[in-house]
């Protein structure tokens, strides 16, 4: 069920009013494409998405027509993207897939990082990391509560595979929530680990990634647009520039700038890796198409 929004302000409401609905066009015949905000200042964990989704855009120009691709200018989280993307008020947004969201949005199931989201490592109280040096298998590391914002969707797949979920509100205060020792383990997506923590070091000074575990769970993150005729029309255009950057390479030398320094910063190849299913994947998700999917160990 979509959750209604706090009251808005009036550069909100400003906002919504003057977004084009998806199929609609300025003069000129120009597509405007509308994706989610950021979820907080500072946040640049989706820029990569938007890069990519630019390039695709750019290479069905030819056939579709010329676009503009622009962000809402106010932030969001998991949850108001949802809504406001169901209200129109943005065209296209990124998430991790659930079935549940797949269920009431269209998928371009396109994993955009080639599931290099599922890949974790740990934001832990640097004190605790000569413990952590002694996990050697999985039921090692399910001894240690995980914290997690409660709309996520690594929720259940982590509560499928026995561990201790502790819920937080909000992402910026789960934190505060590890630095106060209200749980063991901040889980990260290898893409998301680094560029986080910098920012924080001076707040949370006792904070640091934790340097030998890794866990792995598919969870691919795709392009979603709503099931209607215009985001029929969109998710058509996205798959024709997927498959043309995917054939032509690409996509590929997109990916390895991305995932390059990512390797190289949390020493991914040597870490101890576990692999846990994720119960809550849709039977169509394209595991079958290996050119689709990162593996470290490769």
């Amino acid at each position: 069920m979509i959750e209604p929004p706090p009251a808005w302000t009036l550069s909100r409401r400003r906002f919504l009013a003057s977004v084009p609905v998806l199929c609609a066009m300025q003069g000129g015949g120009v597509l405007q494409v509308v994706h989610q905000g950021a979820e907080s200042v500072g946040d640049t964990r989706n820029d990569y998405y938007w890069t990519l989704l630019d390039n695709v855009l750019a290479r069905t120009a030819p056939r579709w027509g010329p676009y503009e691709l622009s962000a809402a200018p106010i932030l969001m989280n998991g949850p108001r993207s949802y809504y406001e993307l169901q209200k129109g008020a943005l065209t296209i947004l990124a998430r991790s897939t659930g079935t549940d969201l797949e269920q009431t949005l269209l998928p371009i199931r396109i994993p955009l990082d080639k599931g290099l989201l599922g890949y974790r490592v740990f934001l832990i109280r640097a004190q605790m990391q000569a413990e952590l040096d002694q996990v050697k298998t999985l039921q090692d590391l399910q001894r240690y509560s995980i914290g997690q914002a409660t709309a996520w969707n690594d929720v259940p797949i982590l509560q499928a595979a026995g561990f201790r979920i502790v819920p937080g509100a909000n992402y910026e205060g789960l934190f505060a929530m590890l630095a106060g020792g209200r749980f063991d383990l901040f889980s990260r997506s290898v893409v998301e680990a680094v560029t986080e923590l910098e920012p924080r070091k001076s707040r949370y000074p006792n904070l640091v990634i934790e340097r030998n575990l890794l866990l792995y769970y598919p969870l691919p993150r795709y392009l979603f647009v709503r099931r209607d005729a215009c985001g029929e029309q969109l998710a058509r255009r996205l798959l024709e520039g997927f498959e043309i950057l995917l054939k032509d390479g690409s996509f590929d030398r997109l990916f390895a700038a991305y995932r390059e320094p990512i390797e190289r910063a949390l020493a991914m190849k040597s870490r101890r890796l576990f692999r846990i299913p994720n119960p809550t994947l849709s039977p169509q998700t394209p595991l079958n198409r290996t050119e689709l999917w990162y593996d470290p160990t490769q």
